[in-house]
Parts: C-alpha cells; sequence; structure tokens
C-alpha cells in the first residue's frame, strides 16, 4: 500500500480511503469494536466510534500506537494526525 500511494503520488484524501478500508487490517483485534467512522482531510483527523466503554478506553491508551500505525500503512503521517475518539454509541454526524 505504501508504494502504491508513493508511487502514484497521492495524497491524503486518496490514502485516508485506504485508512477507511482497511481499518480491519491496521486496528487488529480493536476492529470488532471499534468502527473509524469518518476522515477528515482538511484537519488530517481520523474519527472513531467504539462500540462499549471497555473499547474506548482501549483505543485510548493505543492511540500513538495506531497512529504509529497508520502511518505505516499510508506511507506518512500527514494523512492522519488526530484520532477523534467517540464515546460509545454516540455517532458524530459525517
Amino acid at each position: 500500500m505504501q508504494q502504491l500511494i508513493a508511487d502514484r503520488a497521492w495524497k491524503a484524501p486518496v490514502a485516508a480511503g485506504g485508512v477507511l478500508d482497511r481499518w480491519s487490517h491496521i486496528a487488529d483485534d480493536l476492529a470488532g469494536r471499534v468502527t473509524a467512522v469518518k476522515y477528515d482531510a482538511d484537519t488530517a483527523t481520523l474519527t472513531l466510534q467504539p462500540d462499549s466503554s471497555a473499547a474506548a478506553t482501549a483505543v485510548r491508551h493505543r492511540q500513538h500506537a495506531l497512529l504509529d500505525r497508520i502511518a505505516e500503512e499510508t506511507g506518512g503521517r500527514e494523512t492522519v494526525r488526530r484520532l477523534e475518539i467517540l464515546g460509545p454509541g454516540r455517532r458524530k454526524a459525517a
């Protein structure tokens, strides 16, 4: 994925689509409990929706590792610089 993005000189919005599509691969064990619901290219923010308080706590504790993993998958830190973690059951409007 990284090489494809680099080869085609894709920018953050295109790369971010990959983040949403590949969330289950990126998030590993969190993917079933935390959904990537929105990406804001202007702020490079990925919004996550946990399904429970325990999942929200888990993703908060792992957010730096998740940002590192996203950077690995997208070829850099420009795509997603911040995670917005919603409270369980509080889906934010797109």
